[in-house]
């Protein structure tokens, strides 16, 4: 049985920016997004990342 929250809370998202679509001099790929993390700047810590499912909030 749980019993409650044990240590401290762990944030489960990174913020992050959308900056478009996957594109080349005159195409573009409209099913692959580029998307700026933050925290994220070496190819390294992008390795982590690669693959994952992303969710899109919305502020009106």
């Amino acid at each position: 049985m749980v019993k409650g929250r044990q240590g401290e809370r762990v944030r489960l998202y990174v913020r992050g920016t959308v900056l478009g679509y996957k594109r080349s001099k005159s195409n573009q790929y409209p099913n692959t997004s580029l998307v700026q993390i933050e925290g994220v700047n070496t190819q390294e810590e992008v390795a982590w990342y690669a693959g994952k499912k992303m969710a899109l909030h919305l502020q009106s």
